[in-house]
């Protein structure tokens, strides 16, 4: 498919389409919509990849490309093979965005995901070859530039998005630097400013990755007894459950975990206009509380990345 030829989509409606007319935002917003639904067309999908591998890589940016490649892995879970050209091509372009970025810490926390979906084997075909290099070549990249940033470039969200990739791709191991950096950077985070959806995502990710950290599961034990009990829901239980029940030893009693000790060195991070930034992404929406129905609130942009990364309710590996 050539830019300005026209696309058939076939099945999906016999609809002709002039690929110029797509631009990289249009083509990514409309495989997310297809996946958000569940409802991928693989006519549509086939006849969309020309188009895509056609656009420059230059007007690429991180949601665009996690969206592709979210794209990707609902039509090879569906399909049961996968379009490793796409892949091939979409994981070069992560690579470029990941070396040029300025924003590492959003984009790692976007792009990641959907990659170790593909890592992982989510679509049902398990990638080898230049695709599975490429790919570990994008995290391989975003270990070094996230291990460059201030601890206030990160929000309790991005972390556990992060955390999260890291162990769903199996490349946990390769990246004990990262982790351990992410470690440090959580237990910065004031222990009240933990969102409980994010917080249990958060504890169930270090539970596969850092079991043992001690320091790290104390901060986290202590964030819990800041949150509201109504502001939990039942997948938020559930993860912090598993998360807990997997300690090597038992989780300290409520009594000796202080929460002036578990927020120590992170008063300084709390008045930094950076982390204020960073904390709206994890903030409470507490207005349906108003109508005297407590639950937690969530953005759209952690659901939708939550979901990413975490197929159901119960899936914790």
């Amino acid at each position: 498919v050539k830019p300005g030829r026209a696309v058939d989509s076939g099945r999906s409606g016999g609809a002709v389409t002039a690929v110029r007319a797509f631009g990289t935002q249009a083509l990514a917003n409309i495989l997310k919509a297809f996946t958000r639904a569940e409802a991928m067309d693989a006519a549509l999908f086939r006849a969309l990849s020309p188009a895509i591998l056609q656009l420059p890589s230059d007007t690429f940016d991180a949601q665009a490309v996690a969206g592709m490649v979210g794209a990707c892995v609902a039509y090879g879970a569906e399909q049961g093979a996968l379009d490793e050209a796409l892949l091939r091509h979409l994981a070069g372009i992560g690579l470029e965005i990941a070396l040029r970025t300025d924003t590492p810490v959003s984009d790692a926390a976007a792009v990641l995901p959907p990659f170790a979906r593909v890592l992982a084997g989510d679509t049902g075909v398990q990638l080898v070859g230049p695709g599975r290099y490429w790919i570990a070549q994008i995290f391989r990249q975003y270990s070094l530039r996230l291990q460059e940033e201030e601890a206030d470039a990160f929000a309790v969200l991005e972390v556990s998005l992060i955390v999260n990739s890291l162990t769903k791709s199996g490349l946990q191991a390769d990246h004990k630097p990262l982790l351990q950096y992410l470690s440090s950077v959580t237990r910065q985070v004031p222990t009240d400013l933990f969102p409980a959806r994010s917080l249990s995502l958060l504890a169930n990710a270090f539970a596969n990755a850092l079991p043992s950290d001690v320091a790290l599961f104390d901060h986290l034990a202590s964030a819990c007894l800041h949150i509201p009990p109504h502001a939990y829901d039942s997948d938020s239980i559930a993860f912090l459950a598993n998360a807990f029940a997997r300690q090597p030893s038992p989780s300290p009693s409520p009594s000796s975990l202080s929460s002036t000790s578990s927020s120590r060195g992170s008063s300084s991070l709390r008045r930094s206009p950076s982390f204020r930034a960073k904390a709206e992404l994890d903030k409470f929406d507490a207005s349906a509380n108003d109508a005297g129905k407590p639950r937690l609130g969530l953005t759209v942009s952690e659901v939708l990345l939550a979901e990413a990364i975490v197929p159901g309710p119960f899936d914790f590996k």
